[in-house]
This record gives structure tokens, sequence and C-alpha cells, in this order.
């Protein structure tokens, strides 16, 4: 059969699909419009977009969009370099951030937020759980973990149930505990530590707690002597 013939053959038998299933038949594939226009980029799902060098954006409305980050599920924005979000509604925008899960932010460089609606926002600030926030004043390295704690000083650490810790080096731990105070020395620390009971978890004590470790001159002391005190226990 000659070229020409296979071609009409072809239209005819098309024509007669199109009569016995209706108009509908006609219409025209879905466009999935993804968009892989970085350098060694992937894009792949429904309107993801991959726009750097190396990045990766596969599900349904990711964006990746600095050299070498990622962004995989559901509407995820990985924008800063080496990031990753992965989940859904997820933002990584500092430099080496990661966010998974459900609508958390990681806006600090290397920062972490895992779980549902954690926030961390300075370097190295670290959120796990459910609505916790991590977010430092200066220099961050702030950690809130378990659910809805806040850890607003640098450095400082909020662990169990709604607890506070807004100062510089302070820890908060169990429920609703707070830890204000700005600490100064160099082994010094304060702490904040709730208690959980069966029924919920009950309004927490606060503590501070400073340590200091003296150590006596050499010569206060005869060479080749030890000196030892005792003390009975009752």
């Amino acid at each position: 059969m000659k070229l020409s013939n296979r071609k009409q053959l072809a239209m005819l038998s098309l024509s007669i699909m199109v009569a016995l299933s209706g108009p509908q038949a006609l219409a025209a594939p879905p466009t999935f419009g993804c968009a892989a226009t970085g350098s060694n980029a992937a894009a792949c799902g429904y309107g993801d977009t991959a726009s750097a060098t190396r990045a990766s954006a596969f599900g349904y409305g990711n964006v990746a969009n600095k050299a070498d980050s990622s962004a995989f599920g559901d509407q995820n924005t990985a924008s800063g370099a080496h990031a990753n979000a992965f989940g859904e509604k997820n933002t990584a925008s500092g430099a080496g951030s990661e966010a998974f899960g459900g609508t958390n932010s990681a806006a600090g460089a290397n920062a972490s937020a895992v779980g549902t609606k954690n926030s961390a926002t300075l370097i190295d600030d670290s959120a796990f759980g459910y609505g916790n926030t991590a977010s430092g004043t200066t220099n961050g390295k702030a950690s809130a973990f378990g659910y809805k704690n806040t850890a607003s000083g640098d450095y400082s650490t909020a662990v169990g149930y709604k607890n506070t810790a807004s100062g510089a080096f302070s820890t908060a731990i169990g429920a609703k505990s707070s830890a204000t105070a700005e600490v100064t020395g160099n082994v010094a620390a304060n702490t904040a530590i709730g208690r959980l009971v069966a029924s919920m978890l009950d309004t927490a004590t606060t503590s501070s707690m400073t340590k200091s470790m003296n150590v006596p001159e050499l010569s206060s002391t005869p060479t080749g002597w030890m000196r030892m005190n005792i003390h009975a226990t009752p």
C-alpha cells in the first residue's frame, strides 16, 4: 500500500472513532507544564520548575530555583543553594537548609524544620515536631523539639510541650517551662524544667543553676602529700 493510501486510511479510521465516541475524543491531552531550564536540571510532574544548575523539582507545583536545590512533593519551594524541601507546602530558603513534612519553613543557612508547621529562621536553627519555632536572636543555633515550643535565644533549647527558652544559652524542658534570663560566664547555665503528669502537663517550676569549679594553688598542698576530706553521709 502506498504511503498516501495509508495516510488516508488512518484519517478515515480516526473519523469513524470520533463519530462513534462523540466530540470528547478530540479533547487535547493535558499540558503538564514542567520546566527544567537550568543546566543539568530535572523537572517531572505537573507545574514543576527547576531553573538553576542541577536543580530538581518532582511532583505538583514545586519550585527549585537555586543551584543543587531539590523540591519534591506538593507545592514545595527550595530557594536556597543546596536546599531541600520535601512533602507539602514546605519552604527551604536558606543555603543548605532542609524543610521536610508539611508547611515547614527553614529560612536560616543550614537550618532544619521537620514535621508540621515548624519554623527555623536563623543559621543552624532546628525545629522538629509540630508548631515549634527556633528563631535565635543574632547568631541562631536555637533548637525547639516537640509541640509548640519556642527557642528564641541564641544557642537556646526548648524541648517538650509549650516551653519557652528566650535567653541566650537557656534551656526549657518539660511542660510550659520558661527560661528567660540571659546567662553570662563560661560554665553557667539557665534551665527551666517542667513536670509531666498522667492527667496532662502541669505548669513547670523554674530554676536557675550555676556551676563552678575552683582549683587551689599548687603551693597550698605540700609536695608529695595528698589531703582528703571525708564527710559521713546520714
